[in-house]
């Protein structure tokens, strides 16, 4: 990563920008598939309703189709009522022929045109998706291989929460949940669930990757590893300043001599009191 920073920088814009680019056509995309919000696809509407306009001389041939000897309805006729015994879909009641060829030819040519437009939409978003993919298979990108090491998780909101990390055991290829004080191990099953923000309010939110020629390195396999003297010392100044803030936060909390004084000699007072109690609280008690 390091040899070519300055090319994974100029492929990550180009990433960017794709991405935009994707959600600017899904969007588009998501007015012909769920049009007006009504979770159904514009040229579905425009389909219904050219069979809906169509229906009327469907209507029309199927009544002549029936056999005279069927009932008819009082209000039967061209009205829109039925025949006795025949169930018919809606259709139009009034459409002359001049305006169903225009209303046909205008819904043809309009499913026609959304078709085309929804299926060149559809073109674009699969090719934005396979640039996307493409960026990071070039060779420059695949002389390396890294694993992921470790996963950060948080559970909670923005203001506050709790934290625990999934480390990798490179020595025994197992996971361990660092959890406060408990270590324990865990299938990666378990580390998908409460990571990819699907359980409860948990969520991975930085991941670690380690080179793969660097793995045996941090694998300690039971013997003391040695940090660079550079890390040691900056952990070392890390522990002493948390050290500070942990005696800081003792000291303000604790009372001084004073006020220690103070309070054990009015618990003292109090106490006497209760145990002996004076001339006018006898007095009450004999009235």
């Amino acid at each position: 990563m390091e040899s070519n920073k300055e090319v994974s920088r100029a492929k990550r814009l180009e990433e960017y920008k794709l991405k935009e680019q994707l959600a600017v056509l899904e969007q588009q995309l998501e007015k012909y598939t769920n049009y007006k919000g009504k979770r159904v696809a514009l040229k579905d509407v425009l389909d219904l309703s050219l069979e809906f306009v169509e229906s009327k001389r469907s209507r029309f041939e199927s009544d002549e189709s029936q056999d005279e000897s069927m009932q008819i309805s009082p209000q039967g006729g061209e009205d829109g009522s039925t025949k006795v015994g025949c169930v018919n879909e809606p259709s139009p009641r009034h459409v002359d022929g001049e305006e169903m060829r225009a209303l046909k030819g205008c819904l043809s040519r309009w499913g026609d045109e959304v078709r085309e437009d929804e299926e060149g939409l559809i073109h674009d978003v699969d090719d934005v998706k396979a640039q996307i993919d493409g960026l990071f298979k070039s060779p420059e990108f695949q002389k390396v291989c890294y694993f992921l090491h470790s996963v950060l998780v948080h559970e909670g909101q923005a203001t506050g929460g709790h934290y625990w990390a999934y480390i990798r055991d490179f020595a025994t290829r197992a996971w361990l949940k660092f959890n406060d004080v408990s270590v324990t191990s865990v299938t990666w099953e378990e580390i998908e669930r409460e990571s990819f923000g699907t359980h409860l309010t948990a969520s991975a939110y930085c991941l670690f990757y380690i080179n793969e020629k660097e793995a045996d390195s941090i694998a300690c396999k039971g013997e003391e590893f040695a940090l660079p003297e550079a890390l040691r010392m900056l952990v070392k100044e890390h522990n002493e300043k948390f050290r500070k803030e942990i005696d800081d936060f003792d000291a303000a909390a604790r009372p001084t001599d004073a006020e220690a004084m103070s309070q054990s000699e009015t618990l003292v007072s109090e106490t006497c009191k209760r145990l002996h109690p004076g001339p006018e609280a006898n007095r009450s008690r004999r009235t």
